[in-house]
């Protein structure tokens, strides 16, 4: 026993120790002095380590992280895609044999080794290299988040000088436009009156017949004043030529980046401002800052619902969409794997977040509870956003850019919000409530980068200031590029990476494989015993151990089939396709490797024959406290740690 343990807890096992050694037996005793050393060791165990005030901001955190631009973007589309409704069945079913037992192990592995990053992985330091491989990936996801957040940011600016193209439709119809994927009552062509202005010469039209066709790419705009012919264009074409000419001013192709946009790289520096002086104290300042940035967009979003309810807009319409079942689709294998892939990359799984949140989390949590409240958080907050946006834009989230890129919000919605009174209100509060979600995502997202480092050395945690700017720094660095006349063809390939789904599949199946297989689920179920005083049910085990590798691995395969990873869309007209798959192989080999060479280093770095070195390298590396009495008295928990 080493010196660290309090006076208490060595006199426990000493009295424990005689006692077994005297022949008492030890059936009822073992279950005594269990529960005893349960309400002790963790009082008594002090840690200059922070931890969380009380349970509730560990909810807080993990409900950013589960509302992220994810539940915005692409959720309500990949819904929609998959049957509508019925998409239920196969989330629910992905939810019980994958997401909850993976959010149930990262959390207890982050509670019971009360530390984040490599070291949380010190259950099996073999692969520690996983945690690596997360980090890695941690930083692009909030890289882009951080260009996402500064793109939206300099639209506001754009909508709070009333710099957007004036294209404003008189309020007649209770739906100025209906989506062409789904039979409709109204006749072919109606008319409005609308008011467009030239934005050379200030002329303004008024008085023009505009058609709206079941087809929304053929609605036509008859321009008819002297000296002017008639014109295809819509509010959306208006749009949409706005933000990919005036704000982004994308180039041709990812090989021609151009030069940097100096609006949207100062939004990404104010951004980036904004994100340390959340981070920069620690989880005391901005877990008060969550209780605000958590819950504002669910009530924004709640009260622009309200506010369009009001109107003659018919919200129930556009959720129709969303909630008329297509069980045909179930009876296709494509929903039943996108399913997967799409719960776990909207709880966050894989990026090395849950253990790192954890680890501030008392030891005595049940973390199977915690483990359902958060994915039923994710569930609700997935379909409360979902049928925000179906109801306000209806399936116009079917589009192409919404595939690739976040672009309908920033073309589609506004078109929508002109249709009712205040709408440079409206799309001003749509915009806050999108860049609140994104900044506490991101904040959620460093907090784990910044624990991670800290983590793996008591000694630097006296730097932990430096760390949190050397983090912001290198995302804003990774985000500079993404502020270029290029810098939506590199966001879309680091989303492929990060949002493809290989990756994330990939580290998911190596966490199954290290807890159930390497490490043994009956020995991580003594563990949490020990931890929580209870013994979680078998079923999280044959998950771990069986059940969510092979269907992650079936995931995985059928992906690659179907998608290879080496495919992206850049959009219509980009050239030079090989440049974005060259850099999109390399960065997942990159992204990869940290494994591998982890792997080889740690078992180099051991003593004795190769054999002694592998089996060394899969010894945990425990605490004395972590070992379970039960492992002491079988006589040979000494295999199970490094440390004695």
């Amino acid at each position: 026993l080493v010196s660290y343990l309090v006076p208490d807890y060595v006199h426990l096992h000493v009295c424990y120790s005689r006692l077994i050694n005297s022949g008492v037996q030890h059936s009822s005793l073992s279950n005594d002095l269990t529960t005893a050393v349960h309400k002790m060791a963790p009082k008594r165990m002090v840690s200059v380590r922070p931890a969380w005030s009380n349970r509730l901001q560990f909810f807080v955190f993990t409900s950013a992280l589960v509302l992220s631009p994810f539940s915005v973007w692409k959720f309500p589309m990949i819904w929609y895609r998959n049957g509508g409704v019925a998409f239920v069945i196969p989330y629910i079913t992905c939810l019980l044999t994958v997401a909850v037992p993976l959010v149930c192990l990262e959390i207890s592995l982050g509670q019971f080794m009360q530390r984040g990053g490599p070291r949380a992985w010190g259950v099996v330091p073999l692969f520690k290299g996983i945690s690596i491989t997360s980090m890695l990936l941690t930083i692009i996801k909030a890289s882009t988040n951080l260009s996402w957040a500064a793109w939206s940011t300099y639209y506001l600016y754009l909508i709070l000088t009333n710099q957007l193209p004036n294209c404003v439709i008189d309020a007649v119809s209770p739906r100025p436009f209906s989506p062409n994927l789904h039979n409709d009552n109204r006749s072919s062509s109606q008319e409005y009156e609308i008011e467009t202005m030239d934005p050379s010469n200030n002329i303004s039209n008024t008085g023009m017949d505009f058609h709206f066709f079941d087809n929304l790419t053929h609605m036509s705009l008859g321009i008819s004043q002297d000296g002017m012919t008639n014109q295809n264009v819509t509010c959306h074409g208006l749009f949409y030529h706005f933000w990919r000419e005036d704000v982004l001013e994308t180039s041709d192709s990812i090989s021609s980046p151009g030069s940097a946009v100096i609006e949207i790289f100062i939004a990404a520096v104010v951004v980036s401002i904004i994100l340390y002086t959340l981070v920069m104290r620690g989880i005391s300042w901005s877990g008060k800052i969550m209780y605000i940035l958590a819950p504002l967009p669910l009530v924004g979003f709640l009260s622009i619902i309200v506010w369009t309810a009001s109107s003659e807009w018919n919200l129930g319409r556009g959720v129709s969409y969303l909630l008329t079942p297509n069980f045909e689709k179930l009876t296709h294998p494509e929903p039943w794997f996108e399913c997967v892939k799409i719960t776990l990359l909207s709880l966050g799984v894989g990026l090395n977040v849950f253990p790192s949140l954890a680890s501030y989390n008392q030891l005595v949590n049940y973390t199977i509870r915690d483990s359902w409240i958060v994915c039923l958080l994710a569930v609700s907050t997935n379909v409360f956003a979902s049928l925000t946006i179906f109801g306000l834009l209806g399936d116009f989230t079917n589009s192409d850019d919404a595939d690739n890129d976040p672009s309908y919000l920033f073309t589609y919605a506004p078109v929508v919000l002109m249709r009712f009174r205040h709408p440079l209100i409206l799309c001003s509060l749509l915009f806050i409530f999108i860049i609140a979600i994104i900044v506490g995502t991101t904040v959620v997202y460093i907090e784990s980068l910044v624990t991670s480092i800290v983590d793996m050395s008591v000694q630097l945690r006296r730097w932990r200031l430096p760390i949190v700017t050397g983090t912001m720094g290198m995302c804003f660095l990774l985000a500079i590029p993404m502020s270029t006349q290029g810098g939506l063809y590199i966001f879309r390939v680091l989303e492929r990476v990060t949002d493809g789904g290989f990756l994330v599949i990939s580290i998911c199946i190596l966490e199954c494989l290290v807890i159930g297989v390497a490490y043994d689920g009956s020995r991580f179920y003594d563990n949490l015993e020990m931890m929580t005083g209870k013994r979680p049910h078998w079923w999280m085990k044959f998950c771990w151990t069986w059940l969510s590798p092979l269907i992650l691995l079936a995931t995985l395969i059928y992906e690659e089939f179907s998608y290879p990873l080496y495919i992206i869309e850049l959009g219509a007209g980009h050239q030079n396709y090989d440049v974005a798959k060259l850099l999109l192989i390399l960065l997942v080999t990159l992204l990869l490797l940290p494994i591998l060479i982890t792997a080889i280093w740690i078992v180099y770095s051991k003593n004795g024959t190769c054999t002694k070195k592998i089996q060394s390298s899969l010894r945990p590396d425990l605490k004395p406290h972590q070992v379970p009495i039960r492992w002491r008295l079988e006589g040979h928990w000494h295999k199970f740690t490094n440390r004695l």
